[in-house]
Protein backbone atom coordinates (compact mmCIF):
# COMPACT_ATOMS: atom_id res chain seq x y z
CA UNK A 1 0.00 0.00 0.00
CA UNK A 2 2.00 2.52 -0.90
CA UNK A 3 -0.21 5.22 -1.40
CA UNK A 4 -2.03 4.36 1.96
CA UNK A 5 -2.79 7.78 3.47
CA UNK A 6 -4.22 8.05 7.33
CA UNK A 7 -7.93 7.52 6.13
CA UNK A 8 -6.97 4.13 4.62
CA UNK A 9 -4.49 2.92 6.89
CA UNK A 10 -8.21 3.42 9.84
CA UNK A 11 -10.81 1.90 7.81
CA UNK A 12 -8.38 -1.38 7.35
CA UNK A 13 -7.43 -1.52 11.14
CA UNK A 14 -11.72 -1.02 11.76
CA UNK A 15 -12.60 -3.94 9.34
CA UNK A 16 -9.89 -5.69 10.13
CA UNK A 17 -11.52 -5.39 14.03
CA UNK A 18 -14.77 -5.67 12.62
CA UNK A 19 -13.92 -9.29 11.03
CA UNK A 20 -11.90 -10.35 14.81
CA UNK A 21 -15.57 -9.76 16.03
CA UNK A 22 -17.30 -11.16 13.46
CA UNK A 23 -15.38 -14.67 14.02
CA UNK A 24 -15.04 -14.53 18.16
CA UNK A 25 -19.45 -14.65 17.85
CA UNK A 26 -19.24 -17.72 15.49
CA UNK A 27 -16.64 -19.30 17.62
CA UNK A 28 -18.87 -18.41 20.67
CA UNK A 29 -21.97 -19.62 19.19
CA UNK A 30 -20.49 -22.73 17.74
CA UNK A 31 -19.21 -23.66 21.54
CA UNK A 32 -22.44 -23.15 23.14
CA UNK A 33 -24.15 -25.66 20.39
CA UNK A 34 -21.66 -27.89 21.46
CA UNK A 35 -22.16 -27.92 25.11
CA UNK A 36 -26.07 -27.64 24.20
CA UNK A 37 -25.74 -31.06 22.47
CA UNK A 38 -23.92 -32.76 26.02
CA UNK A 39 -20.19 -31.94 24.58
CA UNK A 40 -17.98 -32.05 27.06
CA UNK A 41 -15.85 -28.70 26.63
CA UNK A 42 -11.72 -28.32 27.96
CA UNK A 43 -9.84 -30.43 30.38
CA UNK A 44 -8.24 -33.67 30.12
CA UNK A 45 -8.89 -36.28 27.15
CA UNK A 46 -7.31 -38.89 27.89
CA UNK A 47 -3.83 -38.80 25.71
CA UNK A 48 -1.99 -37.42 28.86
CA UNK A 49 0.46 -40.00 30.65
CA UNK A 50 -0.41 -40.66 34.31
CA UNK A 51 3.77 -39.83 34.84
CA UNK A 52 6.16 -37.63 33.71
CA UNK A 53 9.08 -38.58 31.59
CA UNK A 54 11.86 -40.80 33.20
CA UNK A 55 14.85 -38.26 32.35
CA UNK A 56 17.30 -41.38 33.89
CA UNK A 57 16.09 -44.02 32.43
CA UNK A 58 15.91 -42.36 28.85
CA UNK A 59 19.65 -41.01 29.27
CA UNK A 60 20.45 -44.90 30.32
CA UNK A 61 18.85 -46.32 26.63
CA UNK A 62 20.47 -43.91 24.57
CA UNK A 63 23.93 -44.98 26.47
CA UNK A 64 23.06 -48.83 25.96
CA UNK A 65 21.98 -47.94 22.25
CA UNK A 66 25.28 -45.95 22.30
CA UNK A 67 27.28 -48.82 23.51
CA UNK A 68 25.62 -51.27 21.05
CA UNK A 69 26.16 -49.41 17.86
CA UNK A 70 29.99 -48.96 18.89
CA UNK A 71 30.53 -52.80 19.81
CA UNK A 72 28.43 -53.53 16.24
CA UNK A 73 30.79 -50.62 14.48
CA UNK A 74 34.24 -50.72 15.65
CA UNK A 75 35.24 -54.44 13.94
CA UNK A 76 34.43 -52.48 10.67
CA UNK A 77 36.86 -49.89 11.39
CA UNK A 78 39.55 -51.79 13.12
CA UNK A 79 39.10 -53.97 9.48
CA UNK A 80 40.00 -50.29 7.74
CA UNK A 81 42.52 -49.58 10.14
CA UNK A 82 44.41 -52.89 9.43
CA UNK A 83 43.88 -52.33 5.50
CA UNK A 84 46.45 -49.57 6.23
CA UNK A 85 43.89 -46.85 6.61
CA UNK A 86 44.69 -44.07 8.65
CA UNK A 87 43.66 -41.44 10.76
CA UNK A 88 40.04 -40.17 11.20
CA UNK A 89 38.70 -38.43 8.43
CA UNK A 90 40.11 -40.91 5.92
CA UNK A 91 37.92 -43.65 8.23
CA UNK A 92 35.32 -41.60 7.62
CA UNK A 93 35.26 -40.76 4.06
CA UNK A 94 35.77 -44.69 3.54
CA UNK A 95 32.68 -45.57 5.53
CA UNK A 96 30.94 -43.31 3.77
CA UNK A 97 31.75 -44.29 0.07
CA UNK A 98 30.72 -48.02 1.44
CA UNK A 99 27.83 -46.82 2.51
CA UNK A 100 28.00 -48.25 6.03
CA UNK A 101 25.13 -46.66 8.50
CA UNK A 102 26.55 -44.64 10.99
CA UNK A 103 25.26 -45.07 14.74
CA UNK A 104 22.03 -43.44 14.05
CA UNK A 105 21.42 -44.88 10.49
CA UNK A 106 22.66 -42.25 8.30
CA UNK A 107 25.49 -42.06 5.76
CA UNK A 108 27.30 -39.01 6.67
CA UNK A 109 30.26 -40.32 8.93
CA UNK A 110 32.45 -37.40 10.45
CA UNK A 111 36.20 -37.68 11.73
CA UNK A 112 34.23 -36.70 15.57
CA UNK A 113 31.72 -40.25 15.08
CA UNK A 114 34.60 -42.13 13.99
CA UNK A 115 36.37 -41.12 17.07
CA UNK A 116 33.38 -41.33 19.40
CA UNK A 117 32.76 -44.92 18.05
CA UNK A 118 36.62 -46.24 18.80
CA UNK A 119 36.28 -44.52 22.25
CA UNK A 120 33.06 -46.35 23.19
CA UNK A 121 34.60 -49.50 21.87
CA UNK A 122 38.22 -49.47 23.60
CA UNK A 123 35.97 -47.94 27.25
CA UNK A 124 33.52 -51.22 26.43
CA UNK A 125 36.91 -53.64 25.63
CA UNK A 126 38.52 -52.14 29.21
CA UNK A 127 34.74 -52.93 30.86
CA UNK A 128 35.13 -56.47 30.43
CA UNK A 129 38.89 -56.67 31.58
CA UNK A 130 38.04 -55.33 34.09
CA UNK A 131 34.96 -57.55 34.73
CA UNK A 132 37.40 -60.55 34.15
CA UNK A 133 40.17 -59.47 36.84
CA UNK A 134 37.37 -58.75 39.81
CA UNK A 135 35.90 -62.58 39.10
CA UNK A 136 39.80 -63.68 38.72
CA UNK A 137 40.16 -61.74 41.86
CA UNK A 138 36.72 -63.26 43.45
CA UNK A 139 37.31 -66.69 42.69
CA UNK A 140 41.21 -66.82 44.35
CA UNK A 141 39.29 -65.39 47.35
CA UNK A 142 36.45 -67.91 47.61
CA UNK A 143 36.99 -71.16 46.53
CA UNK A 144 33.41 -72.04 46.37
CA UNK A 145 33.19 -69.46 43.66
CA UNK A 146 31.52 -70.89 40.49
CA UNK A 147 31.84 -69.16 37.55
CA UNK A 148 29.35 -69.62 34.64
CA UNK A 149 29.12 -68.87 30.97
CA UNK A 150 25.22 -68.68 30.85
CA UNK A 151 23.95 -64.81 31.22
CA UNK A 152 25.03 -61.71 29.93
CA UNK A 153 26.63 -59.08 33.26
CA UNK A 154 24.24 -56.00 33.22
CA UNK A 155 27.54 -53.47 33.07
CA UNK A 156 28.14 -55.53 29.35
CA UNK A 157 24.39 -56.15 27.65
CA UNK A 158 26.38 -55.68 24.38
CA UNK A 159 28.85 -59.11 25.15
CA UNK A 160 28.42 -60.91 22.42
CA UNK A 161 32.10 -63.88 23.14
CA UNK A 162 32.40 -66.12 25.73
CA UNK A 163 34.58 -64.16 28.10
CA UNK A 164 32.24 -61.17 28.14
CA UNK A 165 29.18 -63.03 28.99
CA UNK A 166 29.89 -64.12 32.67
CA UNK A 167 27.15 -64.57 35.33
CA UNK A 168 29.26 -65.56 38.80
CA UNK A 169 27.29 -66.78 41.65
CA UNK A 170 29.07 -67.81 45.08
CA UNK A 171 27.16 -70.11 47.34
CA UNK A 172 23.86 -70.14 45.35
CA UNK A 173 23.51 -66.14 45.10
CA UNK A 174 24.25 -64.22 41.96
CA UNK A 175 26.86 -61.70 42.57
Amino acid sequence: MPRADDLMLRIYAAMAQNERECISGKVRAALAAAKARGKALGGDRGYRPKTGPNATAVAWARHEAAERAAHRLNPELERRRSAGVEGHAALARLMKDQRIPTPRGAYAWTHTTVARVMERAANASSATLQLNRIVQRLSDRHPNLEVQDTAPVAAAPHATTADDRLMVRAAGAVA
